[in-house]
């Protein structure tokens, strides 16, 4: 499945998948894991079994964790 050309993780559609938010970091499914049992990812909701991100949470994360040289730690 190309999740880019079907639209999939455009951040309007609002929410994406575990699958979703592992393409756009290129993770694995233990690592996205790891992040949230860490505590160290984006939020995340799960529906059932089924675990689920809110692209704003998502990209607000992903701001929080820029940073302007190497040695400097993230914000977050």
């Amino acid at each position: 499945m190309n999740l880019e050309s079907e639209g999939a993780m455009e951040p309007n559609s609002g929410i994406w998948t575990e699958d979703e938010y592992r393409a756009r970091h290129g993770k694995t499914k233990n690592a996205v894991r790891q992040e949230r049992y860490m505590g160290t990812g984006p939020k995340f909701f799960h529906s059932g079994r089924r675990v689920f991100y809110r692209v704003q949470d998502v990209l607000d994360w992903e701001e929080s964790r820029l940073q302007e040289r190497t040695g400097e730690k993230a914000s977050a």
